[in-house]
């Protein structure tokens, strides 16, 4: 993280409290706040050997999050219209960082370029889906919950062993082209 990361921060800072002392714009603060965080973690993503990856890591982690959350919620939190809307949010916030890969040849806030709107449309719904699957079918009890945190496990153990890392690569690589 470099000087102009930390002073786009702080001046994103300044802007939420301002927004906090006007009573009317209160609520756009949150939303600001989340479309903000959202779009920090691919601006703070750094350049990868495997294309797009930049731009996926990112979107894998959001859509990990909200997993994450659906699994571990009470069920009516779940059901609350302003969560569903928060993922709206995020989800548009995805897209039309997406759809930057048409404002020139270098990503806006990624590293390079975006990938084809189509493919992130698909992992978009993708996730959606499994969210609303996970909201709908399942309760947060034990065995999920352990499932999913063996599963994170498992991610950070292929994404940190140096040989599983290069292997996941390779595979990357070749699914891609």
């Amino acid at each position: 993280m470099g000087l102009s990361h930390i002073l786009v921060f702080l001046a994103l800072i300044l802007l939420a409290r301002l927004l906090q002392c006007f009573a009317p714009l209160q609520r756009a603060r949150g939303w600001l706040l989340l479309v903000a965080s959202a779009l920090a973690i691919y601006w703070l993503q750094p350049a990868t050997p495997i294309r797009n990856f930049d731009f996926y890591l990112p979107t894998a982690t959001l859509a990990l999050t909200a997993v994450c959350w659906v699994v571990t919620a009470p069920p009516e939190t779940r059901r609350q219209r302003e969560n569903w809307i928060a993922g709206a949010v995020l989800a548009a916030s995805v897209l039309l960082l997406a759809l930057s890969r048409y404002l020139g040849p270098d990503g806006l806030l990624t590293a390079s370029r975006p990938p084809q709107t189509l493919t992130v449309l698909l992992l978009l719904a993708g996730a959606a889906l499994l969210t609303w699957l996970l909201a709908r079918f399942s309760r947060p009890g034990r065995a999920i919950l352990t499932v999913a945190l063996l599963l994170i496990i498992a991610l950070f153990v292929l994404l940190k062993t140096p040989a599983l890392a290069q292997w996941s690569a390779g595979g990357l690589r070749a699914l891609v082209g």
